[in-house]
């Protein structure tokens, strides 16, 4: 497979994943029979990155709400922008000369301040 259908092949695989009704080890064994994965290598890289995502999922959640939280504006996704959050507001109420909706400088931009 190419690296982009083993991300997608990984993100349902963990997505289709229940706790409650089956094992990870099971789960992934009919998953995989599912898919019908031949390749030795895709298996193990499924299946460890399935594993360290279970593993580690309480340290990806740290991790991403400080990440969130230091560089919101930048990494915010436009389709979780809610029509109260900052972000749109700031779209909807100010447009500084230099600056496209949203507050993010447009390529090849200076900010008023900045010198050429």
């Amino acid at each position: 497979m190419k690296p982009g259908e083993l991300i997608d092949v990984c993100i349902e695989c963990y997505k289709t994943y229940t706790p409650s009704k089956v094992t990870l080890d099971s789960h992934l064994e009919v998953f995989l029979a599912k898919i019908d994965a031949t390749d030795e290598g895709d298996v193990v890289f499924i299946k460890q990155v399935v594993y360290g995502c279970i593993r580690f999922k309480k340290l990806n959640k740290v991790t991403l709400t400080a990440l969130y939280f230091k560089h919101g504006t930048q990494v915010m996704c436009p389709r979780r922008a809610s029509p109260r959050s900052p972000r749109s507001l700031t779209a909807h109420t100010t447009r500084a000369p230099g600056w496209q909706a949203g507050g993010r400088r447009q390529p090849g931009q200076w900010l008023p301040t900045e010198r050429a």
